[in-house]
């Protein structure tokens, strides 16, 4: 049996900067996907639909976002060093000071150009104020198998991970330690069930793609990888099978080439089929080899410092950056795809001034917030 090192507190130690680097490049993923794939809306030729095929592998940022969350969060619970009922308290104090200002900015945005009268694919009152209020767009989107507004539906993933956040402290907290490993494996199990039966018993696309169930297998196992990493036993085995490890993982990478191929033909039956089971799968993996690598030479490019930028801001950007680029081109008058090259001035002036709303909101607002919730220790 697994035995948790409480003496190895992640938590506690120095900030795993390559972690940054890595939330760096997932949201840079899904820039990729929303500014240069998704608009390509003419894939008449090869060149356009190459670039489609191969950028619509941004979309799994969001799964390893997941995996990075799970890992985080449940981290967090395993290190505390308060006793339960004050680490809740402690917990949730410190996650809305982190979530809620960058979301209900957003939020209040929106909102806000929905009552001024604007009424179009992307600002519109679809999905009611109360849902995105208790993060809960999500189960609308599931069970009326739409997206909703454009300007906010990316906040789907948001709304998972609240509802993680929400109930799984108290499972970990008062759940057996030798409990936690099965129970996490379990759920991941569930959920991949779940997501298959969603898609090929009831043909539902979007309970496949943002219900809760069927995205908590990412979160699970980023979650197996923060028990796993506190236990000597595992580090010990790493550390002395570490070369077949990184053989492993990148074999398991390749998957990347058939998953292209899925995807470009359809999305939906290949990620509910095997996509992101495969996917948290080897970005859990690959967490593990990152751990295992931490300074090395070999993560060098995680360290860069403009990438752990992107990855410090990568919250609010990947918040706003869908309603940025939409309202740039509605103020333009133009649709929003990249069908010649003078739609391209306008999809960098959207990304140059969501990277900026970021840089600020990071530096002038969640920053000084999260420094402030800090007094409240775990």
């Amino acid at each position: 049996m697994l035995q948790i090192n409480q003496t190895y507190n992640v938590s506690t130690a120095p900030r795993l900067v390559e972690l940054d680097g890595l939330r760096g490049v997932a949201v840079g993923m899904v820039l990729i996907w929303h500014f240069i794939g998704a608009p390509l809306t003419s894939r008449d030729n090869f060149l356009f639909k190459a670039i489609h095929d191969v950028t619509i592998l941004g979309r799994t940022g969001v799964d390893l976002f997941f995996v990075l969350s799970g890992f985080l969060i449940i981290g967090i619970i395993l290190d505390r060093q308060q006793p339960a009922f004050r680490f809740l308290r402690h917990f949730y104090l410190r996650r809305v000071l982190r979530i809620v200002p960058s979301y209900l900015a957003l939020v209040f945005l929106f909102w806000s150009a929905v009552y001024a009268g604007a009424s179009n694919a992307v600002f519109n009152a679809d999905t009611p104020l109360w849902r995105h209020l208790t993060f809960t767009q999500n189960i609308w989107m599931a069970t009326h198998e739409q997206w909703g507004p454009g300007g906010i539906s990316v906040t789907w993933s948001v709304a998972i991970e609240e509802q993680f956040y929400l109930v799984f402290p108290f499972v970990i907290l008062f759940l057996p330690k030798r409990m936690l490993l099965p129970m996490l494996a379990l759920v991941a199990g569930a959920s991949i069930i779940y997501r298959s039966v969603g898609y090929f018993g009831y043909g539902s696309v979007f309970t496949m793609y943002v219900h809760t169930f069927s995205r908590l297998d990412g979160l699970a196992e980023g979650g197996i990888v923060a028990i796993l990493w506190r236990d000597d036993r595992f580090r010990d085995w790493l550390r002395r099978n570490f070369a077949g490890w990184t053989k492993a993982v990148g074999i398991l990478a390749f998957g990347f080439i058939p998953l292209v191929v899925g995807m470009a033909n359809n999305v939906a039956s290949t990620t509910a089929a095997w996509g992101h089971t495969y996917l948290a799968l080897l970005y859990s993996a690959l967490l593990i080899y990152i751990l295992g690598s931490l300074g090395s030479e070999n993560l060098k490019y995680l360290r860069n410092e403009k990438l752990q930028k992107l990855g410090r801001i990568s919250y609010t950007l990947y918040l706003v950056h869908p309603l940025m680029l939409s309202a740039i081109y509605i103020g333009a008058r133009q649709p929003e795809a990249l069908h010649s090259f003078g739609a391209v001035p306008l999809s960098a002036l959207a990304l140059v001034l969501s990277l900026g709303w970021s840089y600020v909101s990071f530096r002038f607002f969640e920053k000084p917030l999260t420094d402030w919730g800090r007094k409240w220790t775990y």
